[in-house]
């Protein structure tokens, strides 16, 4: 498997794991065993109602949680999500070991602070402060409208505060 020629920070790594299982693994470019774990995920999610164990969960269903799960498929689930941060964060530090092992100095890769951050927050006033009744479409407008404005004052931001 080629290595990546840019540095792969682990903690980010963790994090798209922690995401989605799988995710940490594309991030690291492992993919075969990030669709592995990813199709692990969605299976294991699909056998156990993990989604509908939620549901009923926040709607103070319990008896119903309890009915519905099937327990012997749910256990499965947080070795599937210790696993794949595992494996991507070692991975991660793996490949930035062999990149200084090889000579060659690790280029870091762009930080995207502005696009996430201003997503996340256009998501929080659309969830907040809806268009009509529709939360989730309100969430996502305001998030890409927010999202544009955090990629564009990043770079203004960076070289006033340093970062």
């Amino acid at each position: 498997m080629p290595l990546p020629e840019t540095y792969r920070n682990p903690w980010a790594a963790l994090l798209w794991s922690a995401m989605l299982p799988g995710l940490g693994q594309f991030y690291n470019r492992d993919y075969w065993i990030g669709l592995l774990v990813l199709i692990l995920e969605f299976g294991i999610n699909y056998l156990s109602r993990i989604n509908c164990i939620i549901l009923f969960e926040f709607s103070d269903q319990f008896q119903h949680q309890i009915d519905y799960m099937d327990l012997h498929w749910l256990m499965f689930y947080p070795a599937i999500y210790a696993f794949s941060m595992w494996q991507a964060f070692n991975r991660a530090i793996d490949i930035n070991q062999e990149l200084q092992r090889q000579g060659r100095s690790p280029t870091i890769p762009p930080k995207f602070t502005g696009l996430f951050i201003g997503f996340s927050i256009g998501m929080l006033f659309g969830i907040i402060w809806p268009y009509k009744e529709f939360h989730i479409l309100s969430g996502l407008g305001y998030g890409f409208i927010a999202m544009i404005i955090g990629h564009a004052l990043e770079p203004f931001l960076r070289n006033k505060c340093s970062l």
